[in-house]
């Protein structure tokens, strides 16, 4: 799949030669970019390739049986990630994060014809404040116009979040908007024996541009912000949430009382406190997969029960529920409470068990902000995404936020 997919948009091969597309450089290889109706989405990564196969060849001798089996259990094929050295905060790095930022909106308003846009959205884990102000910047000297740019800074829900709230925006309706989430979860950040994480995460930035009401309609959707008490995902502090500034919390976020001192809204954006970890990223896999097997579809069930499960739904057709690719093996565990609560209810509608896995064949992992409209991006590409029907939109993070949206996209 992936070498059809390559000889498609005449890629070069990336498993081997990295000569061949010096062209694209600071992007391992052209930006993948499609069009549903009027709308751009797309994505591109940067780094090394290795897949999951080579790495349990290489490491044979360093992993158990159990190792191996959950490293299957992921669902990727491999990622595009950072030299273990490498550290994301270095300025070099930063630097360049916001130059992938920069090239790839550039890359998404040349797509449809825009010298300037209304409003972007950013969201990032693995970047400082500071680089991500620069964007526009950058944009401006290349004679691209940003009007106004919020931060979404809710770790692997950042996107979602984003997306929906540009969307559900009165004030950019019908206007031109760009959301991009993007993250670099490699590097020296990522414990060199961790053989989970390491191949968990990666490098992705993906995105869209759209009018808001008149090619994406927001139904319904909140995100739901609780502290993570224990700290399934830990990681080495990036950013520090605004200690002045703060505005009243919209609507649409719904604010656990645990939550008090992680998350804060201002005009620059919406941010969440990660759990920190001292020097690397931790990944406890148990505990992570509990907390998002056990809270997620409850919340997803809330939202969309009636416009998508409920009464309103009986004889429409829908999309499928699009969620953030955290990993196949939550996702399946997900699909399956999901489908227990129609099942018992008694409402004809049934994920896939995979809900669906929109990772097989194009060579990412999860890239956090980055993942969730790369998978969209494939979705259109495999026609699994249809014009003008309810679509559900997930978003799971830790820290945590979680955020089940309704939407319709226009083709």
């Amino acid at each position: 799949m992936v070498e059809a997919l390559l000889k498609f948009f005449r890629v070069p091969d990336f498993f081997k030669d990295r000569s061949a597309y010096k062209e694209y450089l600071p992007f391992a290889y052209e930006p993948i970019i499609v069009r549903f109706g009027e709308m751009a989405f797309g994505y591109a990564t940067w780094g090394q390739y290795q897949s999951i196969e080579d790495y349990k060849q290489i490491h044979n001798n360093e992993l158990t049986s159990m190792d191996k089996k959950n490293l299957n259990r992921l669902g990727f094929d491999g990622g595009y990630r950072y030299p273990p050295e490498t550290d994301v905060l270095s300025p070099e790095i930063q630097e360049q994060q916001a130059t992938h930022a920069a090239m790839f909106v550039e890359r998404l308003m040349k797509e449809r014809s825009w010298k300037g846009i209304d409003h972007l959205a950013v969201g990032s884990t693995t970047t400082t404040l500071e680089t991500l102000r620069t964007i526009p910047k950058i944009l401006k000297k290349k004679g691209l116009t940003v009007e106004s740019m919020k931060m979404h800074l809710l770790a692997c829900t950042s996107m979602t979040d984003a997306l929906m709230s540009a969307a559900a925006d009165e004030h950019l309706k019908g206007k031109k908007a760009v959301v991009v989430g993007f993250d670099s979860l490699s590097g020296a950040k990522v414990r060199p024996d961790d053989h989970l994480t390491i191949n968990l995460f990666g490098n992705t930035i993906s995105g869209a541009a759209f009018r808001p009401y008149d090619e994406i309609e927001s139904i319904n959707g909140h995100t739901y912000i609780e502290r993570d008490e224990f700290g399934v995902v830990r990681m080495p502090r990036m950013y520090s949430l605004p200690k002045g500034g703060h505005l009243k919390i919209p609507e649409r976020y719904l604010v656990n009382n645990n939550a008090n001192g992680v998350f804060a809204v201002t005009s620059e954006g919406v941010f969440l406190g990660m759990p920190e970890s001292a020097e690397f990223a931790e990944v406890h896999g148990k505990e992570n997969f509990d907390s998002f097997h056990s809270r997620t579809p409850p919340l997803v069930i809330k939202e969309l029960d009636e416009s998508y499960f409920g009464p309103k739904k009986q004889g429409r057709e829908v999309n499928p529920i699009f969620f953030h690719q955290a990993n196949k093996l939550i996702l399946t565990a997900i699909a399956y409470e999901i489908n227990e609560y129609c099942k018992i209810n008694s409402i004809p509608f049934n994920l896939k068990s995979d809900a669906p896995w929109l990772m097989e064949g194009i060579g990412l992992c999860n890239s956090s902000a980055g993942t969730l409209l790369a998978g969209v991006t494939k979705a259109i590409l495999d026609g699994r995404l249809r014009p003008n029907l309810l679509t559900g939109l997930v978003g799971m993070g830790v820290g945590s936020a979680i955020s089940p949206n309704v939407m319709i996209l226009r083709g």
